[in-house]
C-alpha cells in the first residue's frame, strides 16, 4: 500500500523527470542562443544535460526496481547509477560554464583604418568603418570575400 509521503515522492520524481525533459528540449532548441554552444564546449554541454536526463529517469525508476527484483544488488546499483549520472553531468555542466563565464576569452578590438578603395589587398582581422564611408564603396571592396559585418545604424535599403 501506498502511503502519502510515498505517493510524494513518486510524484515529485516524476516531476523532475518533466521539468529536465523540458529543459533538456529547450536547450537543444535553442542550442544556437547559448554562448559558444557550438563545437567542443557545445558538445560538452549537451552531454551534462543529457547525462543529468537520465540520472533523473534513473531515479524516477528506482521506485519501481524493489517492486520489481528481490536482488539485493540489483537496487544497490539502481540506487548508485541515478547519482553517478547525475554528478557526472553536473561536473560537465560546470566545466562548460566555467569556461564560458570564468575562463579569459579572446577578444578581438576592431581598429579604425583608412582602406584604400582602389587596393585590393586586406589583411584579415577586425576593421572599424566610419559612417562616412558610402556602403556601396564598401561591399564592391568586399566582394568575393568573407566578412562578418555588425553597425549600430544600419542603412535602409
Amino acid at each position: 500500500m501506498v502511503d502519502a509521503l510515498d505517493l510524494l515522492k513518486i510524484l515529485t520524481e516524476f516531476g523532475a523527470v518533466i521539468i529536465s525533459s523540458l529543459w533538456l528540449y529547450l536547450m537543444i532548441k535553442h542550442r544556437k542562443a547559448l554562448p559558444y554552444s557550438i563545437g567542443k564546449l557545445g558538445d560538452i554541454l549537451m552531454w551534462g544535460l543529457v547525462l543529468i536526463w537520465i540520472g533523473f529517469l534513473v531515479n524516477f525508476a528506482n521506485e519501481f526496481v524493489p517492486r520489481l527484483t528481490t536482488s539485493v544488488k540489483a537496487i544497490k546499483v539502481s540506487k548508485t547509477a541515478d547519482d553517478v549520472f547525475i554528478i557526472l553531468g553536473a561536473s560537465l555542466v560546470t566545466y562548460y560554464l566555467y569556461q564560458v563565464f570564468e575562463k579569459k576569452m579572446p577578444k578581438v578590438t576592431p581598429m579604425q583604418v583608412p582602406i584604400d578603395m582602389g587596393s585590393s589587398k586586406l589583411s584579415p582581422g577586425a576593421y572599424l568603418i566610419s559612417s562616412n564611408v558610402p556602403l556601396e564603396d564598401v561591399v564592391k571592396f568586399l566582394k568575393g570575400k568573407s566578412m562578418l559585418a555588425i553597425t549600430r545604424r544600419p542603412p535602409r535599403l
